[in-house]
């Protein structure tokens, strides 16, 4: 497969993109590659430190190779791709279908599942491809089994911009065999076959009105996905954005082909709600890296779908997802049972894109939250100026009786509030010099230094 998509479209150019767990086989598969392409001019790259998750196409990093495509190794979001043509290699992984089988039917079968009224939509990790058909067989013995297949042509090769049928759940194409007037039949069970990952977080909060069952092939155990408690979990976040003053918008990748377009629904949503926004390319993200930015409130995250839903205990900040942000701040919104991870679906034109009120609506108005039990004003459409004026005319009194202003909304915390700027220029302050020669070498032994020891 990899020949051909090389020598088919002959390519020049090909970025190699291996996951952490398989870099150790990338110089193998490398040689073996080049050992085979009997065209001189085409170069192979391996993309050994990718910028984002291993489940998305760098992009960024070919380009630094000016690459003119990628071979994409192990599991992947699928999320679309914007510049260049991609071919996906998932490897193999195999397991005891038999057993699986029984493991399945007994878990279903002790939870009364209607056979004669469910239908069972089977998702797979893209690992159990080649065998994925014989447990679909043996399981239409006794259920009524759909196949969510990749949203992927035969080939697994992409071209950028490419069109697609809509998704029902993100990342696979689905057939539309189980959908009644453009809902989701509630008696159709979905089960999901491969490894408890983060990525099954977001097909338990996408198909929460449904059960939801995962098989672990290497555990050999079959569970239900609690729901319920997963979106107690984000409807708590909505609360803590409605809380909020500042807003990071972490840009995850720079792959995906509507985080431009995210980036400005965002930045819009907030600056009408009143709030604060700073915008952050983090690429991988860690915690260090949010620890620069204490004053932010919580963070925002342009992500794909397995990269976006996070939880935040293990973070000093929450980091939310856009649909949470948009129920928080857009007055057209309300939290319902619908959930959406996927970002063509939240802009206009997407089956999750909700209009914002009318040119010239505003509002200033106050409730409770839910969090601290505290009053807050919630705002939209009011201006900034108006609103930091509101700030400016309150006084705080301290418990020494002594008058203090309010800090004004926004980034005076970033402004005002650190002991450290950045490098001051100083401009017209300090003498010109002409620019002198520096060290050579390395850092344990420059050059001069050897010839002091000398």
């Amino acid at each position: 497969n990899c020949l051909s998509f090389i020598n088919g479209n002959k390519f020049t150019r090909v970025a190699l993109q291996f996951p952490d767990n398989l870099l150790c086989d990338s110089v193998y598969i490398y040689r073996e590659l080049n050992n085979l392409i009997s065209n001189n001019k085409v170069e192979l790259y391996i993309l050994g430190d990718t910028s984002y998750g291993n489940c998305c196409v760098d992009e960024t990093a070919a380009s630094h190779a000016q690459c003119d495509s990628i071979i994409h190794f192990g599991s992947a979001c699928l999320t679309r791709n914007s510049k260049l043509p991609v071919l996906y290699v998932f490897g193999r992984e195999t397991f005891d279908i038999s057993r699986t089988v029984d493991s399945i039917k007994n878990t279903l079968k002790s939870d009364e599942i209607d056979t004669s009224r469910s239908n069972i939509v089977i998702i797979y990790d893209l690992v159990y491809y080649h065998i994925i058909s014989n447990i679909v067989e043996m399981l239409k013995q006794t259920f009524q089994v759909i196949l969510a297949q990749p949203n992927l042509p035969s080939d697994h090769i992409v071209f950028p911009q490419q069109e697609t049928t809509t998704n029902i759940v993100e990342g696979r194409l689905l057939t539309n065999s189980w959908i009644i007037n453009g809902e989701i039949n509630d008696f159709t069970v979905f089960l999901y076959v491969g490894e408890e990952k983060v990525s099954l977080t977001h097909y338990g909060l996408i198909l929460n009105s449904n059960r939801v069952y995962c098989y672990d092939p290497n555990a050999n155990k079959c569970t239900l996905l609690p729901s319920n408690k997963l979106l107690n979990k984000r409807f708590y976040l909505v609360e803590r954005i409605k809380d909020s003053r500042i807003i990071g918008i972490l840009i995850g990748t720079l792959s995906h082909g509507d985080n431009v377009s995210m980036m400005s629904e965002l930045k819009h949503h907030i600056k009408m709600a009143g709030k604060k926004s700073y915008t952050f390319v983090v690429g991988k993200l860690n915690e260090p890296k949010l620890y620069n930015f204490m004053e932010i409130d919580l963070f925002v995250l342009i992500g794909c779908p397995w990269q976006s839903i996070l939880d935040s205990k293990d973070w000093m900040k929450p980091i939310v997802t856009p649909y949470e942000l948009m129920v928080a701040l857009n007055p057209c919104r309300s939290w319902t049972s619908s959930y959406e991870v996927e970002l063509s679906q939240l802009l206009p034109g997407g089956k999750g894109y909700m209009k914002q009120p009318l040119e010239g609506y505003s509002t200033l108005e106050s409730d409770v939250s839910l969090i601290s039990g505290s009053s807050r004003s919630t705002a939209w459409g009011n201006k900034d100026d108006d609103i930091n004026q509101h700030g400016k005319e309150l006084i705080l009194r301290t418990e020494a009786l002594q008058l203090s202003k309010l800090d004004d909304s926004g980034g005076s915390y970033l402004n005002e509030k650190r002991s450290w700027k950045g490098l001051e220029p100083d401009v017209g302050e300090t003498p010109v010099e002409l620019a002198v020669e520096g060290e050579t070498g390395i850092a344990n032994s420059y050059e001069s230094e050897i010839k002091q020891c000398e």
